[in-house]
């Protein structure tokens, strides 16, 4: 199922959107064990995360690190499946986390978008970036930019011809982004995806 087309007061976005069809998404009810699977994807291709998470997801009863399981498991255990040192103390910080705060689906989206990323980036090891993905993939928020994308910078860059370089470069994109509200989120899916097409088709030829 492709989600509704719809226009963004933007022809250059206008038209990126009308040649690619993008998957509809499927709101969460864990958020915890999504943001284990963003914790642990951190900086690693989308195959790699996988087989890294499934691993990870294996060394649990039922497949689910339930936080006070999570908390005391050894180490080891979590290196061995391909956790580095840092993401080792970034899920067991996420677990003890979770279990003195309430970060359940109906908690966590009864607030709005600032309120969540000030509650989860509490969490150390968990970013901005991380909690915007949270917001786009798992709860389906719909003006959420994540300007601080590698991937959305260089699409951007791409398709607008932008020269400006730092925070000229944020100011830049954040002003083109003020033209997509309220859909940012649908915007930025469609500059990944875009930018994953253009990848593909230079692998062709």
């Amino acid at each position: 199922m492709t989600i509704k087309k719809i226009l963004f007061n933007d022809p250059i976005l206008d038209k990126i959107s009308s040649k690619i069809e993008l998957p509809s998404l499927t709101k969460t009810n864990d958020i915890y064990l999504d943001l284990l699977e963003v914790i642990i994807s951190q900086q690693l291709s989308g195959k790699v995360a996988k087989v890294i998470y499934n691993r990870f997801l294996m060394l649990f009863e039922n497949s689910y690190p339930k936080p006070e399981i999570l908390r005391e498991i050894d180490d080891k255990m979590l290196r061995k499946v391909g956790l580095s040192n840092a993401k080792t103390n970034y899920v067991k910080n996420l677990a003890n986390f979770a279990i003195t705060n309430d970060i359940s689906i109906n908690s966590i989206d009864s607030l709005n978008d600032d309120e969540i990323i000030e509650l989860l980036t509490k969490i150390k090891g968990v970013g901005k970036w991380s909690v915007e993905m949270i917001l786009i993939f798992s709860l389906l928020r719909t003006d959420i930019f994540p300007y601080d994308d590698l991937v959305i910078k260089k699409s951007i860059i791409d398709v607008y011809g932008i020269k400006k370089e730092g925070n000229q470069l944020i100011e830049k994109m954040i002003s083109i982004s003020d033209k997509w509200k309220p859909n940012r989120s649908l915007a930025s899916r469609y500059l990944w995806a875009n930018y994953d097409l253009k990848i593909r088709e230079k692998e062709i030829g």
